[in-house]
């Protein structure tokens, strides 16, 4: 009896540790690069710097878009508020970037830092410029290549999209803010 209680109990400690919060690494998925690529496009779209996507342009099925990839270490590991990877991308004006990201249990992805505070070399968040030219070459080369695709004429509903996931992942929109000042 004892031990069908302890096998029970030892299941169910299981079960709520997978389904909220993981103890252990893993690889990376195809659904955590997609919100990875989301959170991405979602922050640019809401700071408003797809203009600066110009020499990246092809031409898309709704209109000029830019196309590149980014680059998404293979393994997540633990930390608070759910699984931390990393993940290289051109992000003009800043150059490109190495920036740390949390996918939580419900499989939202949170960028850390923000482009407001730039890309010091002082932070996690960073230029790949600080970075040590072969280790970034090797980690292009290993983590998982994941094709971007970012509208550069997006429509008001697809920013206004993009704005309502940003407030719903950071608290705030740079975009509102913005249209806020001008008022």
């Amino acid at each position: 009896m004892f031990m069908r209680f302890l096998l029970c109990i030892t299941s169910l400690l299981l079960l709520l540790q997978n389904g909220y919060g993981q103890t252990s690494r893993r690889e990376i998925e195809s659904s955590d690069a997609s919100a990875v690529v989301q959170a991405i496009q979602d922050e640019i779209y809401d700071y408003g710097y797809q203009k600066e996507f110009w020499g990246f342009e092809t031409a898309g099925p709704r209109g000029p878009e830019a196309q590149f990839n980014v680059y998404i270490k293979q393994e997540l590991t633990p930390t608070k508020g759910g699984l931390e990877g990393v993940v290289i991308y051109k992000y003009p004006p800043f150059g490109e970037v190495i920036r740390p990201f949390i996918v939580a249990p419900d499989g939202t992805a949170y960028l850390v830092g923000k482009p407001s505070n730039g890309f010091s070399w002082t932070q996690p968040n960073t230029k790949t410029i600080y970075m040590d030219d072969d280790d970034i070459a090797r980690d292009k080369r290993d983590w998982r290549k994941v094709k971007f695709e970012l509208d550069l004429s997006p429509s008001n509903a697809r920013i206004k999209t993009a704005v309502e996931r940003q407030k719903k992942r950071v608290g705030f929109s740079q975009w509102e803010s913005s249209r806020a000042a001008r008022k």
